[in-house]
C-alpha cells in the first residue's frame, strides 16, 4: 500500500502527481493491468465441447457455402 502525506503548503496536484510517480515507480499499475484479461484455462470437457460446436459450425457454414448463400 502506498501512503503520500500531504506538506505544508502544498497543492493538491502536487500530491496527486506523487502519488501517481509512486504507484508507477512500484510498478502495481503495471502488474494489475496485466492480469487484467486473464482467462482460467478451459477444462477438458469444455476444450471438447468447443472443439465440437466449431466442427458443427463449420459443417454447417459449408452447406451454406454450396448453396450460395453465404460467401
Amino acid at each position: 500500500m502506498i501512503h503520500i502525506i500531504r506538506k505544508e503548503q502544498e497543492a493538491l496536484s502536487g500530491v496527486v502527481r506523487r502519488f501517481v510517480q509512486r504507484v508507477q515507480a512500484s510498478g502495481i499499475l503495471k502488474e494489475a493491468k496485466g492480469k487484467r484479461h486473464f482467462l482460467k484455462p478451459l477444462n477438458k470437457n469444455a476444450r471438447r465441447v468447443a472443439a465440437l460446436n466449431r466442427e458443427k459450425m463449420r459443417e454447417h457454414y459449408g452447406k451454406l457455402r454450396k448453396m450460395g448463400r453465404v460467401k
